[in-house]
């Protein structure tokens, strides 16, 4: 996992995709967003148009409380938009209610074991 990661909080359409692209011309290799931005299309876009593999990048998105019970969809469609076979970092971005922590976890657990994501976190 790179140092220092760009985060694309707030960043929103075509501002996204030129932000993630001078980050990675820069020299970024790590890029941090979530479902909940709404911008994971954007920063796929700029990924793919940097040149740079996929596998030279460390990718961290974020399941949102709202999405627990849709934890494949949401990855699925994180994984689309981005772009890549797998991110690198998949968390949830906060709890969902007690009740759905624990399951909500064993679904990540098993979509990272699945090769989805490397790694997880609550």
């Amino acid at each position: 996992m790179p140092l220092v990661g760009f985060g694309t909080w707030r960043l929103t359409g075509r501002d996204t995709y030129r932000a993630v692209r001078a980050a990675l011309d820069t020299g970024y290799r790590h890029v941090d967003t979530a479902t909940m931005y709404g911008n994971e299309a954007d920063i796929g876009a700029a990924i793919r148009d940097s040149g740079i593999s996929p596998d030279e990048l460390f990718v961290t998105t974020k399941l949102p409380p709202e999405n627990a019970g849709r934890e494949r969809a949401t990855i699925d469609a994180s994984l689309d938009a981005l772009g890549v076979e797998r991110v690198d970092l998949w968390l949830v971005h906060w709890p969902p209610a007690d009740r759905l922590l624990v399951n909500t976890w064993e679904h990540v657990l098993g979509l990272r074991d699945a090769g989805l994501a490397t790694s997880v976190g609550v």
